[in-house]
């Protein structure tokens, strides 16, 4: 996403990360500025894996639960699914 912060810049294998289902919830809260990012970015990401990108909807709708008080892990979280580069194109023909 040419959007997306900067620390969330690389690459990772799979949206599907081990710590992706653990939660802290004492972890430090986002500040409001990025608190507005990480809505944005989930929101674009749960358009894109209706459409197009599937295989990280699991992940996607993990982050959507944390819509209302996103933390610092969840942030990082984000982060990985970012960096998941695209696993294939998609190619249809139509008769």
């Amino acid at each position: 996403m040419e959007e997306s912060p900067e620390e969330m810049s690389g690459t990772a294998k799979s949206p599907m990360a081990n710590h992706l289902f653990m939660t802290n919830d004492k972890c430090e809260k986002l500040p409001e500025k990025t608190e507005q990012v990480f809505h944005h970015i989930v929101a674009k990401l749960l358009n894109l894996c209706k459409f197009t990108k599937q295989y990280i909807q699991m992940a996607v709708a993990f982050l959507c639960t944390w819509m209302k008080n996103p933390n610092l892990v969840n942030y990082k979280k984000l982060s990985h699914v970012i960096q998941v580069p695209e696993r294939h194109t998609r190619t249809h023909t139509y008769n």
